[in-house]
């Protein structure tokens, strides 16, 4: 698991799973989002997105940090997981091998 975080001007900070970019068939593409208080609160919304190859949103939800999300992959070979939150867009990508 990577972290990846997200400054933000208060202080505060989100951080995000950064999901394995080779998983074999079967696999589930993991993500998370955590948020890492300094005395101030701060925003803890954010979007997880997992997008085709071909850019079409497969499916988003809409959480606060402190989440854990996992997505099945079905038909697809290559996705993107995008991360948006107060702070910024953060993008990554998938491959699924094939078994």
């Amino acid at each position: 698991m990577v972290v990846t975080g997200i400054a933000a001007p208060a202080r505060a900070d989100i951080l995000v799973e950064r999901p394995a970019s080779v998983l074999r068939c079967g696999q589930a593409i993991r993500t998370g989002i955590w948020y890492r208080d300094f005395p101030t609160t701060g925003h803890r919304a954010a979007t997880i997105e997992v997008l085709s190859a071909r850019g079409v949103v497969l499916e988003r939800r809409h959480v606060t940090a402190t989440s854990r999300w996992h997505y099945e992959p079905r038909w697809e070979r290559h996705y993107r997981v995008r991360y948006t939150t107060f702070a910024g867009i953060g993008s990554f990508r998938v491959w699924i091998r094939r078994p």
